[in-house]
């Protein structure tokens, strides 16, 4: 016998031989004693909510009150209680007042609930430990296992401005992806208003710190384009209108000595490579990355566009006049490999 039923039977065998004392008193008393009970769970149940509530992460209910012993205690304690006070409260009015007649049948009932109880608080124990093992196959179900399905949820397509996002952001597991795939990345796409040439520029700028490991991917790739880190490609727009060029002056001065006739140089009429933008900036890392990578410090770096006569017609003519090694001595500005 359950401690429960034990203390059930004894609590029925005490108001069995005190109900013929108490008579008609016997079933008030049942009466609060039931109600008691039904009190007790409320207070049990809304104490437990207050918990779970109060838990990181929250718990479902299904979960919190099928392992909650507490809640099994109290529920069988109160129904208990509860079948004890209904049947003395049924039988006290009775001419011999005793509630051992109704209580016995009920002591079987209580035992027949625990039974049941159990093995429902085990069925639900079950149902849970099934629907976290399906929530975790449905998640492995959902996440993609090809490279597309990863840039996908990456919020990269295999269109080429994609591509070009992932570079100016320097983002290594895309970049990744995309050398799995085998796609040729795009080291310049002029987009107006957006991008004035090499998708290098930004990060450059921005000395984003992933610049080299991301610079190394790509070149790793046999399509890889050297030429473009030694190509003078235009600044973007707003670069060109929110940073000037570190001695303009010297910039044009050396324009003129190769024979240009203008009056001034703005910064749109500038072409540079990406490792002059290194040199522009103070990125020594970048700068370090893209001669590793393969990058021409002795090709033409820095071009002007200029307007001149062709027979009789305006037109506009890119003119080199520097490369990056002697741009580097022109700001005194030195790394490995532009000495």
């Amino acid at each position: 016998m359950s401690p429960i039923n034990a203390t059930v039977f004894t609590s029925t065998l005490i108001l069995d031989l005190l109900a013929p004392l108490f008579g008609r008193a016997t079933s008030r008393l049942a009466a609060v004693a039931g109600a008691a009970c039904i009190l007790l769970l409320l207070i049990t149940m809304i104490r437990l909510e207050r918990r779970r509530t109060e838990q990181q992460p929250i718990r479902s209910r299904l979960e919190f009150y099928a392992r909650s012993r507490k809640l099994w205690l109290a529920t069988t304690c109160c129904m208990g209680g509860f079948a004890l006070a209904f049947a003395t409260f049924s039988h006290a009015d009775a001419p011999n007042p005793s509630a051992i007649g109704s209580a016995v049948p009920a002591i079987g009932q209580l035992q027949q609930s625990l039974a049941a109880l159990h093995a429902k608080v085990d069925v639900v124990a079950q149902r849970t430990s099934d629907i976290q093992d399906d929530t975790q196959a449905i998640r492995r179900a959902v996440d993609p296992q090809d490279d597309r399905g990863r840039l996908t949820r990456l919020g990269y397509g295999l269109d080429d401005e994609s591509k070009a996002r992932a570079i100016e952001a320097c983002d290594i597991d895309a970049t990744t992806l995309y050398a799995h795939l085998h796609e040729t990345m795009p080291l310049a796409m002029p987009v107006f208003g957006k991008r004035g040439g090499s998708t290098l520029e930004a990060p450059i700028l921005a000395k984003n710190e992933h610049f080299a490991e991301m610079l190394k991917i790509l070149s790793d790739d046999p399509k890889f384009d050297e030429a473009a880190l030694s190509t003078a490609f235009p600044l973007t727009f707003t670069q060109a209108q929110t940073r000037s060029i570190p001695a303009m002056d010297g910039l044009l001065a050396k324009a003129r000595r190769r024979g240009l006739q203008t009056v001034g140089l703005l910064p749109s009429m500038v072409k540079a490579s990406p490792l002059i933008v290194a040199i522009w900036s103070g990125n020594a890392d970048a700068a370090t990355a893209l001669l590793n990578a393969g990058a021409n410090a002795d090709a033409p770096a820095i071009e002007v566009i200029v307007p001149v006569m062709d027979h009789g017609n305006p037109a506009l003519k890119n003119v080199s006049i520097s490369t990056a090694r002697e741009e580097a001595r022109r700001m005194k500005w030195t790394v490995p490999g532009l000495e």
